[in-house]
C-alpha cells in the first residue's frame, strides 16, 4: 500500500510552519496563523498568504488530508489538525502534543485561541519563555483546564491554568474554583502542573460578567490566587494590568508584569 504520509522534501516552508503553527495552536483562524507566525499584527497580504497556503495544503496530496475546517464567522473558517495532520506533525516534525482538532465549540476554542496568541507575543517581547498545553479532557485528573500556560520569567516559573467562562455564573463556577484552592500549594498540584502555587484565569465575555464572578469567588474564595479578566481587556493589551483577584477587585489590579 501506498504511504500517505507527504515525504517532508516536498513541503515548502510556509507549509511547514503553517502546520506547526496549528500543531501548537489546535484551532486557529487564517488571521490567527499570521499573527502567531508573525508575532505582530498581520497585514492584509499577511492573512491573503496564509489563505492560499491553507488552500495549497488541502489540495497538496490526493492521498493525504492533514486538516479539518469549520466555516467560521462570515468570510472565514476555522482551520485545526485532522488525524492524518496529528500523525504528521507528531511523527515528522516533532510536536509530541498536537492533537486533532474536534470541533464542538468553536467559538470557546477560538477564545483560548486568542489568548494563546496574546500571551506568545507577550513573552516573545519580554524575552520570557512560555509553555502551553492543550490536553484533551481526563476523567482520571481531578482538574481538566482548558489549557495551561507556564511564563519562564527572571524571577521563576510561574503556571496559570487558563479558564474561559462564556456561560453567566453557575454553581459550577465556585465548585470548579474550589477543585484548584484544594490543591493550591500541595502535592496533588505539583503532580499535575509542575508547580504546588497556580494562578487560574478566568476569561468572561463582558465585565459584567467577570464582576459577578468576582464578588461570587470573594465571599468564598476571597484569594489573589484567582485572576480574572475579559476577552475586551486581553485583546486589546495583555501586558496591561488587566486582572482582578477577589482578595482586593475593588481597589488593585494586576498585570503580567507584577511578576
Amino acid at each position: 500500500m501506498a504511504s500517505t504520509t507527504t515525504p517532508l522534501s516536498r513541503w515548502t516552508q510556509a507549509k511547514l510552519k503553517t502546520i506547526e503553527a496549528l500543531a501548537d495552536l489546535y484551532c486557529a483562524t487564517p488571521k490567527d496563523i499570521a499573527e502567531y507566525l508573525k508575532v505582530r499584527k498581520p497585514s492584509t497580504h499577511d492573512i491573503r498568504g496564509i489563505r492560499a497556503t491553507l488552500d495549497r495544503i488541502q489540495h497538496h496530496d490526493s492521498h493525504a488530508k492533514y486538516l479539518s475546517k469549520k466555516p467560521y464567522f462570515m468570510r472565514t473558517s476555522l482551520y485545526g489538525l485532522n488525524d492524518s495532520g496529528v500523525h504528521y506533525a507528531r511523527e515528522i516534525l516533532g510536536f509530541a502534543d498536537a492533537r486533532a482538532f474536534e470541533i464542538k465549540d468553536p467559538d470557546h476554542e477560538h477564545l483560548i485561541t486568542r489568548f494563546h496568541v496574546k500571551a506568545m507575543q507577550l513573552a516573545h517581547k519580554r524575552g520570557w519563555e512560555i509553555t502551553w498545553k492543550q490536553e484533551a479532557v481526563d476523567h482520571r485528573r481531578l482538574i481538566n483546564p482548558d489549557a495551561v500556560m507556564t511564563l519562564g520569567t527572571l524571577k521563576g516559573a510561574f503556571v496559570f491554568p487558563v479558564e474561559p467562562e462564556r456561560q453567566s455564573f453557575t454553581e459550577n463556577h465556585l465548585k470548579k474554583g474550589k477543585k484548584y484552592f484544594d490543591v493550591y500549594g500541595k502535592e496533588a498540584a505539583f503532580k499535575q502542573f509542575g508547580a504546588e502555587k497556580i494562578r487560574p484565569i478566568f476569561i468572561t465575555l463582558s465585565h459584567r460578567k467577570r464582576d459577578t464572578m468576582l464578588e461570587k469567588f470573594a465571599e468564598e474564595y476571597p484569594y489573589r490566587m484567582f485572576w480574572f479578566t475579559t476577552v475586551d481587556d486581553f485583546e486589546r493589551d495583555i501586558s496591561g494590568k488587566i486582572f482582578l483577584t477577589p482578595k482586593d477587585y475593588k481597589t488593585t489590579r494586576y498585570s503580567f508584569l507584577d511578576l
